[in-house]
């Protein structure tokens, strides 16, 4: 099945030429739309119902317009799979020689366009979208790992495909940073607030190490340290209640109850007051045992060496 038949029979999307190449005349297509059967959505791209124009029909209409093979890029690609916020603005890329432009997208010329369909709509690789978009001058290092984490979480990619694809991208602008926090998420941390515990809270301050996401007979836990039986949670800015809360509460009970300590972490925690919560938690090791010494992570840091 070819792409702008995909666009029809998944969107209701069709080109002046599918048109045709169905066997309707130039005549029936005005007569259509002219009647309200269709609706025009761009100059020889049409909607084949009266419903309404959802951001999937605005996506394939764009794509039908740009022409194969065309497909959906950046944020508009990671949109597809629920990484992004489906905005009007979409972008498209398209090979070096189009010179195709589309009201309404952002058009991108690239020499090696690859794509997959997703959802019925060709998208670039999850992999190479959220590299691509690591690139941009507009979005920050935070937002960069809070996104490859949930996509390496929901299984729509993995850190070492992320990887791969980063390898190939010699002059990206944050190759060195991102190489350093996607060994992170390969180790298995799942959000920007468990990745801020690791790097500004116990490695900015020479901690005892953890081990991550590690599961234990009364449940998961974000951080663990099995040598003084010191569990970390970290809860995001979306803290979880409900059953899961009540599951949690329990799991930190019975923890206490066999001599461990779980300590819970906020997002404000890890991400405005680092060096507080590392000053706790090294009082913690210490009355546990650890003979270490926590490091100041900064002229500015109060965490004392012992």
């Amino acid at each position: 099945m070819d792409y702008a038949r995909i666009l029809l029979n998944r969107h209701g999307v069709i080109t002046t030429a599918l048109a045709h190449e169905d066997g309707l005349s130039t005549k029936a297509v005005a007569h259509r739309v002219n009647s309200g059967r269709w609706q025009r959505l761009h100059p020889g791209v049409f909607l084949t119902n009266t419903g309404a124009i959802t951001w999937e029909i605005r996506a394939a209409a764009a794509l039908a317009k740009a022409g194969q093979p065309s497909v959906l890029a950046h944020f508009s690609a990671l949109a597809v799979i629920g990484l992004a916020k489906k905005t009007r603005g979409l972008t498209i890329m398209v090979p070096n020689r189009s010179q195709v432009t589309v009201r309404g997208a952002r058009i991108i010329r690239t020499r090696s366009l690859e794509g997959a369909f997703m959802d019925g709509l060709p998208v670039t690789p999850v992999s190479r979208s959220l590299i691509d978009v690591a690139d941009l001058p507009r979005i920050t290092m935070d937002e960069v790992i809070s996104l490859c984490a949930r996509a390496c979480q929901q299984g729509s990619t993995t850190a070492d495909k992320l990887l791969a694809e980063l390898a190939r991208r010699r002059q990206h602008a944050r190759r060195a940073d991102l190489r350093l926090a996607l060994g992170d998420v390969a180790d298995g941390i799942e959000s920007l607030a468990e990745h801020r515990f690791l790097r500004r809270v116990a490695r900015a301050h020479g901690l005892p190490t953890f081990t991550l996401q590690v599961r234990k007979a009364l449940g998961r836990v974000d951080f663990d340290n099995e040598e003084f039986r010191v569990t970390i949670e970290v809860d995001g800015q979306l803290w979880h209640a409900g059953e899961r809360f009540h599951t949690d509460r329990r799991r930190d009970r019975k923890t206490s109850a066999h001599g461990g300590v779980t300590v819970r972490a906020t997002w404000w925690d890890v991400s405005q007051d680092p060096c507080d919560l590392a000053a706790d938690l090294a009082r913690i090791f210490t009355h546990r045992g650890w003979q270490g010494s926590p490091q100041p992570c900064g002229p500015r840091c109060h965490v004392a060496r012992r």
